[in-house]
């Protein structure tokens, strides 16, 4: 885990700000130097960064990769109606299933879900008479890093990595910290060697 923090230090709101994030399940964690660490299910983890560990952070690049297995990627085909993929949206939650990596295409919807709830999210989606596409067996790579938007040239380097491996990518993700790409369960562990070869994990 990045940043310890200790509770009893004085927080100064101008110097500082938190950022919280609810970690999903995770298989692991690669940092640099190769270790690998475990996240349990459900974790939050509280991380305090300073201004002046800015510099610090930016510095330091891409610190490490997190691999996520379990997941299924779906394409629902739908017109570019709001109100139409509203419909697709409530009645997925209605059902209690949970959905990320939520992409709008002027055709359809893409999104990732858990494989224990595909067989309920495909009940789902036959209800509202929709056409769809499932992609079993796919995990998700994140390319970590705290100072990820001040750093120039992360997507080329990852693109270039699945280029040379001539590995498919089926989605992309960014987050403030992250990018991430799905691919296939069965390009997995080349995905992540070439990738820490790249950013010299």
């Amino acid at each position: 885990m990045r940043g310890a923090v200790n509770a009893k230090s004085a927080f100064n709101p101008r110097q500082s700000f938190i950022r919280r994030e609810e970690k999903r399940r995770v298989k692991c964690v690669v940092s640099r130097g190769g270790e690998v660490k475990m996240s349990r299910k459900g974790e939050r983890v509280t991380t305090i960064v300073e201004p002046r560990q800015e510099e610090f952070e930016r510095k330091r690049g891409v610190t490490g990769i997190a691999v996520e297995e379990g997941l299924v990627h779906v394409e629902v085909q739908v017109p570019p109606n709001l109100r139409e993929r509203l419909k697709v949206f409530k009645a997925l939650a209605e059902a209690g299933i949970s959905l990320f990596l939520i992409k709008f295409h002027p055709d359809s919807v893409h999104f990732l879900i858990r494989k224990e709830v595909l067989s309920k999210a495909q009940k789902v989606l036959q209800g509202l008479n929709r056409p769809t596409r499932v992609t079993r067996d796919c995990v998700l790579i994140s390319v970590l890093s705290s100072a990820m938007r001040d750093l120039p040239g992360v997507m080329a380097r990852i693109a270039e990595a699945l280029y040379e491996q001539e590995i498919e990518l089926l989605e992309t993700g960014d987050s403030h910290d992250s990018v991430m790409i799905l691919v296939k369960r069965s390009d997995a562990e080349k995905v992540v060697n070439a990738l820490r070869q790249k950013f010299g994990l």
